[in-house]
């Protein structure tokens, strides 16, 4: 099945997209995709097939509560703009994934559909009490019931039309790529009722299909507005909230300042400041690669220590000889009173920016 393409922001597919890649230790690279207009079982199995015929990819994984396709890889065969191209390929709309832009855009979406469903439910009510008038007017004379009919057209197909905007564009998108899906023969039958309703209105034929025509459109437009309010309210929550976490960073610049940049503009290097539940990140990926260890209170169920692991002992007995070693090359040119002097500044310089607004 297939959905409404929208304009979606997010990074374009001939801009560097190397910032979205994530790079583990033992090499494996992941790539996180936004996709739209996956809507079945089926989109699935051919998007997640589509990406992994790639040469290089070992793993696609498509979630349809999110949208989001996990694409993981070794080596440099794979470009994140390959995956993107052949996401688009296959008919469906494709970005980076960024939480904060894939919220946007699914308010978009979500405002367009309703706008579509109220005109479809407006439409059908005022074409459905002209063709009442016709079917149920038994005296009814040839010249009035050509006029109800035109009536009719000049309702209908214009709303009709402008309803079923999720469809047609949907369809359009699959077959320019060479692919069809199931919005291909609803528009089908959307266009030919009308042709034929208003072929019927011309030669002052009996019968017109113009109430089902736009009662198709809004009887479908129904459905998938549910089908979006429900997916979303099931990704909403996670969606915000991962929004807020990695949207912005507090970097702590060297004057002691704290500025609030996006999160993408960090580089390795950066002094960031962690609140308690970026802390509780930092912890877990620290105990997956086995530097730290938890345990329980003996006390107090509820609290869990953290505490270094062997692994992590030795990695900062590894660490630490080296830097002492650059600080005491750095201040060899110092006597023994201006290091204390300097090390009595440079608390206060440090309690200083503790406190700085």
């Amino acid at each position: 099945m297939g959905a409404l393409t929208l304009s979606r922001p997010g990074a374009d597919i001939a801009s560097d997209l190397s910032r979205y890649v994530r790079k583990s230790n033992d090499g494996a690279a992941t790539f996180e995709v936004a996709v739209w207009g996956a809507r079945c079982a089926n989109c699935i199995a051919k998007i997640e097939a589509g990406v992994k015929a790639l040469d290089g990819v070992s793993d696609a994984r498509l979630n349809l509560s999110t949208g989001k396709l996990s694409v993981q890889w070794r080596g440099d065969a794979v470009t994140p703009q390959a995956i993107i191209q052949r996401v688009r390929a296959l008919g469906y709309e494709a970005q980076a994934y960024d939480a904060a832009a894939s919220l946007s855009a699914d308010e978009q979406e979500g405002r367009f559909l309703l706008r579509c469903l109220i005109v479809a439910g407006f439409g059908t009510i005022f074409v459905m009490g002209l063709t009442d008038g016709v079917w149920y007017g038994g005296d009814m004379d040839a010249a009035t019931r050509n006029l109800f009919f035109w009536l009719a057209a000049c309702v209908s197909v214009p709303m009709t039309l402008y309803a079923s905007q999720p469809f047609f564009r949907s369809a359009w998108r699959s077959l320019a790529k060479r692919h069809t899906n199931m919005d291909v023969p609803i528009c089908a039958a959307i266009v030919l009722s009308l042709a034929l309703s208003v072929y019927q209105t011309i030669l002052h034929g009996t019968q017109t299909y113009f109430d089902a025509a736009i009662m198709l459109a809004f009887l479908l437009l129904i459905g998938r507005y549910l089908d979006f309010l429900l997916r979303n309210r099931a990704r909403g929550a996670a969606q915000h909230l991962v929004a807020l976490q990695s949207a912005l960073a507090r970097r702590l610049q060297a004057n002691g300042h704290v500025e609030t940049v996006a999160a993408r503009e960090l580089a390795l290097g950066d002094r960031v400041l962690l609140t308690s539940g970026s802390m509780t990140y930092v912890i877990d990926k620290l105990a997956r690669r086995g530097l730290l260890t938890r345990r329980r209170c003996a006390q107090d169920q509820r609290v869990r220590y953290a505490a270094i692991s062997a692994s992590g002992r030795r990695l900062l007995a590894s660490i630490f000889p080296d830097h002492a070693e650059e600080i005491r090359r750095a201040t060899a040119g110092l006597s023994s009173e201006e290091k204390r002097t300097a090390t009595a500044l440079l608390k206060r310089l440090g309690l200083g920016a503790e406190h700085a607004p």
